[in-house]
């Protein structure tokens, strides 16, 4: 969904992802790193990603971010999104951090933080949900650092993943 929010925050800018994004998406998404967390990693292609972010394009409740440092290069260095948004609550999720420089500086932390109050605040949301591997110790850790409780553990594709929840 095209959308055209601007999130800022101490260390990084939130903007709507576009079309020049994709390419270092594709990159991202591509490495082990990264894709490893993915219920899907395989390697994906450019084609693929223009596809589905066509595809994107037309989902109505669908708020996808790319993350910018604040520093004299503004870089891209990841993306993150809320989605599946309905009356009450949303799902959060897509975070990663791409840019290797990056890694390490909380980041993530503060993109869980102001997409939670985006969520609550902008779309007047009451839950936001998200499903992460229950081997993933990092993202673990920052979701409960933001709040978010464990629900319940499920598997999907021979992986456990675990139902995290955070309130208003």
């Amino acid at each position: 969904m095209e959308h055209d929010y601007i999130i800022n925050g101490e260390k990084i800018l939130l903007r709507p992802l576009n079309e020049n994004d994709l390419e270092s998406v594709v990159t991202w998404r591509n490495k082990e790193s990264i894709r490893k967390w993915f219920i899907n990693n395989e390697l994906i292609t450019i084609e693929e990603q223009i596809k589905w972010y066509e595809d994107y394009l037309k989902i109505p409740n669908d708020y996808i971010f790319i993350i910018e440092e604040c520093n004299d290069l503004k870089q891209a260095v990841g993306i993150a999104a809320i989605y599946n948004v309905d009356d009450e609550r949303a799902e959060f999720g897509r975070l990663f951090i791409g840019v290797e420089e990056a890694i390490g500086k909380n980041i993530g932390s503060e993109v869980v933080q102001l997409l939670c109050k985006f969520a609550f605040d902008d779309l007047d949301l009451n839950k936001i949900y998200l499903n992460v591997f229950d081997d993933n110790e990092i993202a673990i850790n920052i979701y409960q650092k933001c709040g978010f409780r464990i629900c319940y553990r499920y598997r999907a594709n021979n992986k456990i993943l675990i139902r995290m929840e955070l309130n208003r």
